[in-house]
C-alpha cells in the first residue's frame, strides 16, 4: 500500500550553518617575521542534513611579528620597562 507511505522528517526543518567567532591569532614565530593563523568552525548553528554549510574560509592567514629578533616589539612597553630597570643601577650581580 504505497498510498499510506509517509516520509518521516527525522532532522526537522532545514538549518543552514553559521560561523563561530574567529580563534585568537597564533604566530609561527616570536620575531623575525612569521605566518599568523586563526580558525573558525561552522557550528553556530551546525547545519543539518537539509541545510547549507557555511560559505567562506575556515582558516585565515597573514604575516605577523615582522620586527627583527633581538628588539622589543613596538607595542611591548612592559619588556622595554623591564629592560631599562635591569640595565640601570637597580641591577647588581654577585660574583
Amino acid at each position: 500500500m504505497l498510498d499510506s507511505f509517509r516520509c518521516v522528517d527525522i532532522d526537522g526543518p532545514p538549518v543552514s550553518g553559521g560561523w563561530s567567532e574567529w580563534s585568537p591569532w597564533q604566530c609561527s614565530v616570536t620575531c623575525g617575521g612569521g605566518i599568523g593563523r586563526r580558525t573558525r568552525e561552522c557550528n553556530n548553528p551546525t547545519p543539518n542534513v537539509f541545510g547549507f554549510g557555511c560559505e567562506g574560509p575556515l582558516v585565515s592567514e597573514g604575516s605577523c611579528n615582522q620586527f627583527p629578533c633581538g628588539t622589543v616589539s613596538p607595542g611591548n612597553k612592559r619588556l622595554r620597562c623591564l629592560k631599562n630597570w635591569v640595565t640601570s643601577e637597580n641591577y647588581s650581580s654577585e660574583d
